[in-house]
């Protein structure tokens, strides 16, 4: 048995060496197993987080999107070229053969204003439903163009006033005033007028209102219910503010609010046992206002139309005339 001295020992010993980098393959060679695996799960991560904001950036389009955009691309080539697919985009074809056929497979059919009423007027009668239920429309707004609208417009409410009102009943209004002789003049309107005394009522909930309206000297007063009313707290850019009443209430008495929100917007404006007439009236109105919205009178356009009655099935309607009517 050999024996070593402690000096010869020191030298046969391994010593360490250097810390490898972070990011080399050095360190399995050296034998630093655990620095290795912390330095691999790192580059784990900061690969991982690379690709995370990569997709980020640009983040992958799914099957509708893809198909939206090849739908879109085709509806450009055909309106450059002017020939006209032998079949609509993913569908079976322009028209169907047959009168009984799947409906999903076919383009939607769109209709004048006067044959989707007669139409919506028959399935009334064969669905033994109410005749004078609500006509509703649904607008699609297109906003490509308009980059301005597309920041401003989020759930923009409007009020408007049908030449033909068509509700049964009138709205419920309140009246903030501290003058006397306002008091009784909103009180022979048929309104709910008072003062400071109705602040609590209305945060409890128990006074509520369609419209409220104020006079200018106790506007700055009502300041505790505008977080309560939101929209509906009164303003001036809406008329709700002043001294006149009886045109205040000439107008807000059977008026109607409409949302626009992103880039549709839907409401009532008629009802079905209304003349033509009256009907046609109040849907030019209502598509006149709409486009006369400050966040969309830049270059904005209504892309389609749905008419529908409360029980049926939406009709898509063409609406050159009108806009055409309320352009002049």
């Amino acid at each position: 048995m050999t024996v070593y001295s402690q000096a010869e020992v020191q030298t046969q010993v391994r010593q360490p060496r250097a810390v490898p980098l972070l990011y080399s393959w050095s360190a399995f060679l050296s034998g630093h197993r655990e620095l290795a695996l912390s330095a691999a799960c790192w580059r784990k991560r900061i690969v991982q987080s690379a690709r995370r904001k990569k997709t980020l950036k640009e983040p992958k389009k799914g099957y509708y999107a893809q198909w939206l955009e090849a739908k879109h691309k085709a509806a450009e080539e055909e309106r450059k070229t002017g020939c006209r697919r032998p079949k609509p985009f993913g569908l079976s074809a322009w028209e169907p053969k047959d009168d009984v056929y799947i409906y999903r497979y076919y383009p939607r059919p769109t209709y004048q204003p006067l044959t989707a009423l007669n139409m919506l007027r028959q399935y009334q009668q064969l669905d033994s439903t109410e005749p004078d239920q609500l006509l509703y429309m649904r607008l699609k707004l297109n906003l490509e163009e308009d980059v301005k609208a597309q920041k401003k417009l989020d759930a923009k409410r409007t009020t408007i006033d049908y030449p033909y009102p068509f509700k049964n009943e009138s709205n419920s209004i309140i009246f903030f005033t501290e003058d006397a002789n306002e008091k009784e003049k909103a009180k022979k309107l048929g309104l709910v007028t008072g003062g400071l005394e109705l602040i609590e009522k209305i945060l409890n909930d128990e006074v509520q209102s369609d419209y409220y309206m104020a006079s200018p000297d106790i506007l700055e007063k009502l300041l505790p219910l505008k977080e309560k009313l939101q929209k509906k707290f009164p303003s001036t850019k809406r008329g709700m503010v002043g001294n006149a009443i009886e045109s205040m209430v000439e107008y807000y008495n059977y008026c109607s609010d409409f949302t626009l929100y992103e880039d549709s917007v839907s409401t009532s404006f008629a009802r079905l046992d209304m003349s033509d007439e009256h009907l046609f009236a109040n849907m030019k109105t209502f598509m006149g206002d709409i486009l006369k919205v400050k966040a969309l009178k830049h270059g904005s356009s209504i892309e389609y139309a749905y008419l529908s009655s409360e029980t049926s099935e939406g009709l898509s309607i063409h609406i050159g005339e009108f806009l055409s009517k309320s352009s002049k």
